[in-house]
């Protein structure tokens, strides 16, 4: 939970605190948001507990064909889901607790699917077919729906992957040998492969499932766990190949999942005497404004009544400075 204390001062000098919060549509611990495999639900864990708290439904049951993913062009988390060996994209809007369908990629849905976007919303596809064949990894222009293939792991069942956009590599995760590999986007290579194995073989009950790849560049893998009865989020150490767990949850059975950035700094400012709460725009996709006027009531109210506002920043201005509409 991030507090932002702002004092203001009014022309008649007596002064007001005014306490913000932004915080995730329903829940101010909200950094993770996953979906259940065999259920339709989208939930939200909690990072300091690993507890779970149901938000809404998709409008089809999760599986292994499911990839999730955070695109930073446009904020939104995405949902894939395969229909007929095609690839059907949803954008959650956590405000509105909706899953809206966006459009179909052709040829990319042959069974498990993994997408990582980049940053500029074109996003990675690993999807790999029924029968424990050989993925391929792709790269779709999401403007265009074009599709490059690019190659294959060589892998027979990789259930996760996501993109890394610091070290330019696609990582993923394999069912039946129980590793974690990094994939070269070139040609989908394996560049790394880490030296812990969590069980391996199609069999087990205990597979290491979804990759998320987390705004601050930790590599992190859910694993099934105690015969499927939990699920763990393990931490990966590109150094040593060794893992780690990052957070044990509640959830029973295999989870996809994705990490929002953390919820941008607010500023302040007063307009006609009146507060005025400055905002990146994203911030409506994921988030709502609330206040109180006592901290330690508990009691956030979500700003209804507030007017948007269009203004201009400008960076190293010149003193003095004037400014007008013509």
């Amino acid at each position: 939970m991030k507090f932002i204390f702002l004092t203001l001062l009014k022309k008649n000098r007596h002064a007001f605190l005014l306490f913000c919060l932004v915080t995730a549509a329903t829940s101010s611990h909200a950094q993770i948001i996953g979906v259940e495999r065999g259920t339709s639900n989208v939930v939200e864990i909690a990072t300091n507990t690993g507890s779970i708290t149901t938000l809404f439904n998709l409008p089809f049951t999760a599986d292994f064909d499911v990839g999730m993913d955070y695109n930073p062009a446009d904020g939104f988390l995405y949902l894939t889901h395969v229909n007929a060996g095609n690839l059907d994209f949803y954008r959650l809007n956590l405000v509105a607790n909706s899953a809206t369908y966006v459009k179909t990629i052709n040829g990319v849905g042959l069974g498990s699917s993994s997408i990582g976007f980049t940053t500029n919303g074109k996003v990675y596809v690993y999807s790999d077919p029924s029968g424990n064949g050989s993925g391929t990894l792709y790269f779709v222009t999401w403007a265009t729906g074009n599709v490059q293939s690019l190659g294959s792991s060589g892998t027979p069942a990789m259930l996760g992957g996501d993109y890394d956009s610091t070290r330019n590599v696609f990582w993923a995760s394999d069912e039946s040998s129980g590793k974690v590999y990094q994939l070269s986007v070139a040609n989908g290579s394996i560049l790394w492969t880490s030296t812990s194995t969590w069980s391996s073989g199609n069999a087990s009950s205990d597979y290491l499932g979804a990759v998320n790849i987390s705004p601050n560049g930790d590599i992190l893998v859910s694993a099934t766990d105690n015969s499927g009865s939990e699920v763990r989020i393990l931490k990966v150490n590109p150094s040593t190949g060794q893992w780690t767990t990052n957070l044990t949850t509640s959830v029973n059975g295999s989870l996809r999942f994705a990490n929002l950035p953390p919820p941008p700094a607010l500023g302040i400012t007063t307009y006609g005497n009146q507060p005025v709460v400055i905002l990146p725009a994203s911030v409506g996709n994921n988030y709502t404004l609330q206040m109180t006027t006592n901290l330690s009531s508990g009691n956030w109210v979500t700003v209804s009544n507030g007017i948007p506002f269009t203004g201009v920043q400008i960076p190293n201005s010149p003193s003095p400075a004037f400014f007008r509409l013509q």
